[in-house]
């Protein structure tokens, strides 16, 4: 049985990632519930893909990146997108975390530009790096920063214990906060300008409860 388990697994992610990142991925597999052995690992985890877009991702080892990239490229959440969207140009991901939707869109729809937002600066950087090739190929734009009802100064905030210990939230900043804290809030209509886009295709929206305030303030204007 164990043999078998390992021969199928290899063979079904060898589609995807070079053979030494399916053993990496198999030892993540094995042992993401005992944390010493994780800790064998690098704090930065490489993994090299060659489909469905040949491109290095990294994952840190000690947040939510492996299940993330598990979400996308095990379970395939965003799988039904390419089954009725066929071509999409323009594509928005608000709340890009480390670039793994962003990327996955960009595989999907080859001819798509992508305009990445993301807020937190540990996030920001990795995301920087994964999408570093789509980046100098002009087919993805970045910006640090976060979708919000009104420009404004915005810090992270504790989140709420119903979304968990690793989500994300922000709220204004106030006047005496660090700058070294601080971004850029942007409204939904200021983000579309910044993107070039004279439209867009697809938006992804994943900012941890703070839609309804972005979506009630963009029907406003």
């Amino acid at each position: 049985m164990i043999r078998s388990w390992n021969v199928d697994f290899f063979t079904r992610w060898v589609k995807v990632m070079y053979p030494s990142s399916v053993f990496l991925w198999r030892f993540i597999q094995i042992n993401e519930e005992n944390p010493e052995s994780m800790k064998t690992l690098p704090e930065l985890i490489k993994v090299d893909l060659h489909k469905p877009m040949k491109t290095s991702i990294f994952l840190r080892r000690d947040t939510t990146d492996i299940w993330n990239f598990r979400e996308i490229m095990e379970h395939n959440v965003y799988g039904i997108l390419g089954q009725y969207m066929k071509s999409k140009k323009t594509i928005i991901d608000l709340g890009a975390n480390i670039g793994l939707a962003s990327y996955y869109f960009a595989a999907t729809f080859k001819d798509a530009r992508i305009f990445s937002v993301e807020p937190d600066s540990d996030n920001f950087k990795i995301l920087s790096k994964n999408l570093s090739s789509l980046i100098k190929n002009n087919r993805c734009k970045l910006l640090q920063g976060a979708a919000w009802k009104e420009n404004a100064e915005l810090r992270i905030s504790e989140p709420s214990k119903d979304l968990g210990k690793w989500a994300l939230q922000v709220e204004a900043a106030p006047t005496t906060e660090s700058k070294t804290n601080v971004f850029q809030g942007y409204t939904l209509h200021q983000i579309i300008e910044k993107s070039g886009f004279d439209t867009v295709d697809l938006l992804k929206i994943d900012i941890d409860g703070a839609e309804v305030d972005v979506f009630q303030a963009y029907t406003e204007g």
